[in-house]
């Protein structure tokens, strides 16, 4: 292997034969070091000082990345120069690589800058007047051409000004972190001494700007999370997660066909999603169709079908969501609202004449269809067997009346203390039995209460804290900005949905206690430190979990009281059963927990109550002090 052209002659080989992993021996090289060949194969040799080590392995270069570790196993003299070479790969299963190129996004975000705005909306206008001069010389569809000069002119000009959005790994870093570390990459060329102090200076200041633009950046974060949460945006709350904890999106491009079997070919997926929306979407008319109501007719036949006007565009403009997928033009909603007096203009152009010639552009033709996995919700509540199964009946006629199916597989059936066991029955098939459903995000159990959601919402908040377990650990970010997200990011997946839970002392305890493990594990502070749960509340200034959550279900007890007397909230409020209960101690419900907490503050009657919750200041200052009296009691 020391002759020239011998470790090329075996890579050559190696080809020839289709070989990837190869050892050879009387490779005489001296010294601790590695060799690449021209044609990418790696050559690892080692510790050639105290002897020349002559058996090496020679890998490919698309296993250089599994290899883990290569050793020489020493064994018994026999009079060899040779030794058994060991070499470690931890092979890893690759995903078929996508073939599809993914759509690309502007850089909206870019507009929110007045300057960059500006620009935008000068090239648009520019764009526009082109295109119209240059279709006043040719005798084009109307039509055709507007729809047309719509897509180009927005494409063009949000390619040129804002181009396209990318998805950065370190979105902290600063212009100024930036540029110091493009000139700590420029002083090694100018000096002699790599290890100069001027060069171990320049990288203790690119360290230190570091830390401190991760800093400002996890507390703008926090900033951000906290004013979301106080408006209840809870996409802005899930993105910062996601941010945060630097997760990348699970997408699953498996389905399974007729025959329960996984489909893995991109092109039979296409042609299984074709399928099922022929399936879905083009439908038989129903043979009972639901007349519909004279009213409803009347109403439809009193909508005007004139153009629409300049006004109703501009509305429809304006209520328009940021942040929400283009369709095939890639035309963002950010882009149509940053000149609205202009998109209003073109777009009344367009609509006069598709109203004047009474047909649609051909781009107006295609569409894209995103999957989402959703489901409708209704639930049929019913005291007897007899009841339910004819509601049941009643949806089923009705969704077949207007082109729908109600699918049995997904139906569930949930008794409560219900002695009948007869089963429910939907087209000749039987619904499933449960214990426990989840009916619009709450867990609703067969045993009524709020123990199975509040475990629930224990678990999903246990993981968005494990989640972001890197930045409770992390020493460059203080301990205020830690409570600022615990407060805004964890703490809402933990009370949502609070109100109907009736809780005991044992569901008190386990919410408190998940929030002092918490602010322990943030604060760092452990057993041996011998500071107790009620200290640590006191530092960070904030109340029990229960505290909060009994506040402001006496909160919502106020709104309630202060609709009208014969709404539904009230009536189940006062409202008393018919009958006797069972024989033994009666179970913690959501009414018994409410009397109990009101009977310990004088009131005598719910009427009392609502009496006083009429006056909102005089229900806050009540509100406190019965949370203070049912806390201490």
């Amino acid at each position: 292997m020391y002759a020239t052209g011998k470790a090329a002659q075996v890579a050559k080989e190696m080809s020839r034969y289709s070989m990837d992993i190869l050892g050879i021996s009387e490779c005489r090289w001296t010294g601790s070091d590695k060799t690449k060949l021209t044609t990418g194969q790696t050559i690892l040799y080692s510790d050639g000082k105290t002897k020349n080590q002559i058996d090496h392995a020679l890998i490919h270069k698309k296993f250089r990345t599994p290899v883990r570790d290569t050793r020489v196993q020493r064994g018994a003299d026999v009079l060899s120069d040779h030794y058994l070479v060991k070499t470690s790969l931890k092979l890893k299963l690759k995903r078929p690589p996508n073939t599809e190129k993914s759509r690309l996004r502007y850089d909206v975000d870019k507009l929110k800058n007045k300057n960059i705005r500006e620009e935008f909306c000068l090239k648009l206008q520019n764009r526009f007047k082109l295109l119209e001069s240059v279709d006043n010389d040719q005798n084009t569809d109307t039509i055709e051409t507007l729809s047309s000069n719509l897509e180009i002119a927005y494409t063009d000009a949000a390619k040129d000004v804002l181009g396209f959005r990318r998805n950065k790994t370190k979105p902290w870093i600063s212009q100024e972190s930036w540029t110091k570390i493009h000139e700590r990459k420029e002083i090694p060329k100018k000096l002699i001494g790599p290890k100069s102090e001027r060069l171990k200076q320049r990288h203790r200041d690119v360290k230190k700007q570091l830390k401190q633009d991760k800093k400002n950046w996890l507390e703008a974060k926090a900033k951000e999370a906290e004013e979301a949460a106080r408006n209840q945006h809870s996409k802005t709350l899930y993105s910062i997660v996601k941010t945060l904890t630097n997760e990348r999106p699970r997408q699953s491009t498996a389905i399974k066909d007729k025959e329960n079997n996984i489909i893995t070919n991109s092109e039979d997926r296409k042609k299984r999603w074709k399928e099922h929306f022929n399936e879905i979407l083009n439908r038989n008319e129903p043979v009972n169709p639901v007349i519909e109501e004279e009213a409803l007719v009347e109403e439809i036949d009193s909508i005007s079908t004139d153009p629409p006007t300049l006004e109703e565009i501009n509305k429809a403009l304006k209520s328009l969501k940021n942040g929400k997928a283009a369709g095939v033009d890639s035309i963002q909603t950010e882009l149509l609202k940053s000149y609205p007096e202009l998109t209003s203009s073109k777009i009344k152009q367009l609509l006069d004449e598709v109203w004047r010639e009474e047909r649609t552009p051909h781009r107006w033709r295609k569409g894209l269809i995103v999957k989402l996995p959703k489901r409708d919700d209704i639930a049929l509540l019913s005291p007897t067997q007899q009841h339910i199964q004819q509601k049941t009946d009643n949806l089923v006629l009705l969704s077949h009346r207007t082109g729908l199916r109600v699918n049995p597989e997904k139906c569930k059936k949930l008794r409560i203390y219900e002695k009948n066991t007869d089963k429910i029955r939907v087209d000749n098939a039987t619904l499933e039995d449960v214990e426990t459903f989840h009916y619009l995000g709450p867990v609703v159990s067969k045993i009524g209460g709020g123990s199975k959601d509040l475990q629930n919402r224990l678990t999903k908040a246990r993981s968005t804290f494990c989640r972001l377990r890197k930045l409770w650990s992390s020493t460059s970010v203080s301990q205020h900005t830690k409570i600022k997200l615990y407060k805004t990011l964890v703490m809402p997946v933990l009370m949502y949905g609070f109100e109907p839970w009736s809780m005991t002392k044992g569901d008190e305890n386990k919410i408190d206690v998940f929030q002092s493990r918490c602010l322990r594990h943030i604060f760092r502070v452990k057993w041996s430190d011998r500071i107790t749960n009620s200290k640590v509340l006191e530092t960070v200034r904030m109340e029990t979990i229960s505290g909060i959550i009994r506040k402001r279900r006496w909160k919502y007890i106020g709104h309630i009281h202060r609709k009208e007397a014969d709404s539904d909230c009230i009536t189940a409020l006062t409202w008393a059963p018919e009958g006797s209960r069972r024989q033994g101690r009666p179970k913690t419900t959501w009414r018994r927990m409410f009397e109990k907490e009101r009977m310990t503050t004088g009131w005598r009657s719910w009427q009392h109550a609502r009496t006083i919750a009429l006056n909102r200041d005089r229900w806050r200052t009540s509100g406190g002090l019965m949370w203070h009296v049912a806390r201490s009691g």
